[in-house]
């Protein structure tokens, strides 16, 4: 019985570890997002779709212009989405982001401008 139990403890923290990993279907939805930069506050919304195993997405910000996401990348082992933002007539914005559950920081990039940008999911796809 001891050894049954042992057993059956191992195998709930195996699957416990191997379920932690962020997977797409996780990040799947719209994201509220603020960007602190040293004069502003910016608000908007990251929208992630899963088509075919594969995440699309779109930012929206606040004044309601939308860019397309793309080299969107889920690194299941550090818990890290990457993207970038493709803006029209400007260069593109690189986004690392760390997510924790329904919560996510990191940095963007403008050339070599860096910004904290911090959000949170409001809707699961």
């Amino acid at each position: 019985m001891k050894k049954a139990s042992i057993i059956l403890l191992f195998v709930l923290t195996l699957s416990t570890v191997a379920s932690a990993h962020l997977k797409p279907k996780q990040i799947a939805g719209k994201w509220k997002y603020e960007i602190s930069l040293y004069n502003a506050q910016l608000e908007g919304w990251f929208v992630f779709t899963l088509k075919k195993g594969e995440l699309e997405g779109e930012n929206i910000q606040s004044d309601g212009i939308v860019s397309r996401l793309t080299e969107i990348k889920v690194n299941k082992k550090n818990e890290t989405l990457c993207f970038n933002a493709i803006r029209e007539n400007d260069v593109p914005i690189e986004y690392i982001l760390i997510v924790n559950h329904k919560k996510f920081r990191g940095k963007g990039w403008i050339n070599e401008v860096s910004f904290e940008i911090a959000g949170n999911k409001i809707t699961i796809q």
